[in-house]
């Protein structure tokens, strides 16, 4: 095929693909519906860039380009709203979206770079413009609509058109099936009058109690109301439900500061020109039109004090909602900010965006159980397992697979999670996992999906469910820890939080670890308690392993699991990555 005869793709849409010609894909996402016969008749050819991606350098280069930015970013914000905010407050504020969005127009600008610059490219399809077509209400729609298709289209029009288009490239336009900006259905509590009448007056009995209620807890990641309960008398807080889950309206109308770019006194480079100019056509409705809304808020709502609070939290940075807003301005205002640990891979991955801002914007930073050379980790237990019942285990021979919900695109530079080739590989194991075991054990298995993976736009279980009728689907609406107590063992698809649960309650589990998929993404502090789980054949590097070992003990659970190998294995882990204390609230008051 000639080279002249290429032409550039960008996703799965068939309307961008050419029949006639050979199709340059630009990543692995391009064949989401390869199975589906609309694509078995196109001429095709995926760009190396994955294979050559080195994810903790392109972490370290984003990194470099969000500092700047955000110096920029928040010039214009200090301007506009004129806040009397500590920076590390606007970074609060900005600093999750703003990073979030560094890393994903620097993963589609270098596929559309790379990709042309291997290929002689002379034809595209792109989507026709719409200025405001990549709004998003907020920081988590805009993390779900990343994932589509349409959203990318439009995304990598833009990049092309703004630093790549040459007059050899014929470009042809295409239009999507996307929204200007998507509002989502909201059950909306009004705020009236008699709602701020309320609110004043709960207001003015408080202001009386104010050393009574320094401590606030949001978002903990703790698995029980009881245990936040406690840790307020502990303290010696009186235990309040501010109104931080208020829902945001949505907002109609888009502001004429989106019409601007954000100016800079740094030398950029291209680039760099590109995250100044996409900045306003992106960044969510939260941070701009809602912003009335939001300053009202301290008035019009139940909020606490904002000045020398000890504010604690899991996963409040990363929720565009009341609460941020009122912990930026508490912590220009004398706050303190303490961060639990939320999920896996924590001290564990190369590379974690979310623990590295965690720990930069945090006063102290509490750990399910490791350890680091920074002081302000301080090492805790798992919030997600305080006072709940352990050995769950069962004489069934029932095993629950427990599955991902792997991302099409690259939503930020992590080692952690399963995004782009590595979700094709991902779902290539899980079918072949399920295939094999169905053959001669198909009474024995059942299937966990990923319980938000439709938000996520993933469709893995949908998948499984066509090609394998067969296999029984549980509910997620039903928790883990309820789930399991039917089932002999549970078997962990990916490195996840539920693994470190289900080890934790000393139930029999096993992960399987690909090495195509994980290969070289643990730090060397890791490596060793890996090895270990490894070694109580506890972590298997292939289905294959897997399904053999399983046969060897006969399905016999409990035997193995109870030996003195595999127990004295998993507190080690635990201990480090998973600790649970018997009495955690006297562990807390240590701290």
């Amino acid at each position: 095929m000639s080279k002249k005869e290429s032409a550039l793709v960008f996703t799965s849409l068939s309307k961008t693909w050419f029949k006639n010609n050979r199709n340059i894909l630009v990543g692995e996402w391009c064949l989401k519906q390869i199975n589906e016969t609309k694509h078995k008749n196109f001429k095709y050819k995926v760009s190396d860039r994955e294979d050559k991606i080195n994810v903790t350098k392109d972490a370290k280069i984003c990194d470099y380009y969000y500092e700047k930015l955000l110096i920029d970013v928040t010039k214009k914000f200090e301007n506009l709203y004129k806040f009397n905010w500590n920076k590390r407050s606007w970074e609060v504020f900005l600093g999750p979206w703003t990073h979030r969005f560094v890393a994903i127009a620097y993963d589609r600008f270098k596929a559309t770079e790379h990709a042309l610059k291997k290929f002689k490219i002379n034809k595209v399809i792109l989507s026709s413009d719409h200025k405001f077509g990549l709004l998003t209400q907020d920081h988590n729609e805009f993390k779900s609509k990343s994932q589509t298709d349409e959203w990318n289209l439009l995304l990598f029009s833009k990049i092309f058109l703004r630093c790549f288009h040459k007059d050899k490239i014929k470009v042809f336009k295409t239009p999507i099936n996307s929204k200007v900006y998507q509002n989502e259905n909201r059950n909306l509590k009004k705020i009236n009058f008699f709602k701020i009448f309320i609110c004043k007056i709960l207001k003015f009995i408080f202001s009386f109690f104010d050393k009574y209620t320094k401590n606030i807890f949001y978002r903990t990641y703790f698995n029980n109301r009881k245990f936040i309960f406690d840790l307020n008398i502990l303290k010696k807080n009186i235990p309040i439900i501010y109104d931080f889950n208020y829902q945001i309206p949505n907002v109609d109308f888009i502001s004429k500061i989106r019409s601007q770019k954000i100016k800079s006194n740094f030398k950029l480079n291209l680039f760099e020109k590109l995250l100044r100019e996409l900045f306003f056509e992106l960044l969510p409705f939260y941070y701009l039109e809602k912003i009335d809304f939001l300053k009202n808020s301290s008035n019009n709502l139940f909020l606490p004090s904002t000045k020398k609070r000890n504010i604690y939290t899991g996963v409040g940075l990363w929720h565009d909602d009341i609460f941020k807003f009122w912990l930026s301005k508490s912590l220009s205002n004398g706050s303190k900010l303490f961060n639990f640990q939320h999920g896996c891979n924590y001290g564990v991955t190369k590379y974690s965006y979310a623990e590295n801002l965690e720990l930069k914007l945090c006063d102290f930073f509490f750990t399910w159980g490791w350890k680091s050379k920074s002081k302000k980790v301080k090492r805790f237990n798992s919030t997600r397992l305080s006072n709940i019942k352990k050995n769950l285990n069962s004489n069934s021979k029932k095993l629950l697979i427990v599955t991902a919900a792997p991302q099409t695109y690259r939503i930020e530079n992590t080692t952690g999670n399963l995004t782009t080739k590595k979700s094709f590989l991902y779902y290539s194991m899980i079918k072949k996992f399920i295939k094999t075991f169905l053959i001669s054990h198909k009474d024995l298995i059942s299937l966990r999906p990923f319980p938000s993976e439709k938000k996520l736009f993933c469709n893995l279980s949908t998948e499984l469910r066509k090609e394998f009728k067969e296999l029984k689907i549980e509910n997620t609406n039903k928790s883990l820890i309820d789930t399991i107590k039917n089932f002999g063992a549970i078997i962990h698809t990916y490195d996840s939080t539920s693994f470190l649960e289900t080890m934790s309650l000393n139930k029999p589990s096993f992960l399987i670890f690909s090495d195509d998929i994980y290969k070289n993404n643990n730090r060397k502090s890791s490596k060793h308690y890996y090895n270990l789980l490894r070694k109580a054949k506890i972590l298997h590097p292939s289905h294959l392993s897997l399904i053999k070992f399983l046969e060897k003990i006969e399905f016999n659970f409990d035997k193995w699991w109870n030996k003195n190998l595999t127990q004295t294995v998993r507190k080690t882990f635990c201990h480090q990555y998973c600790n649970v204390v018997n009495n955690p609230l006297m562990e807390f008051k240590k701290i």
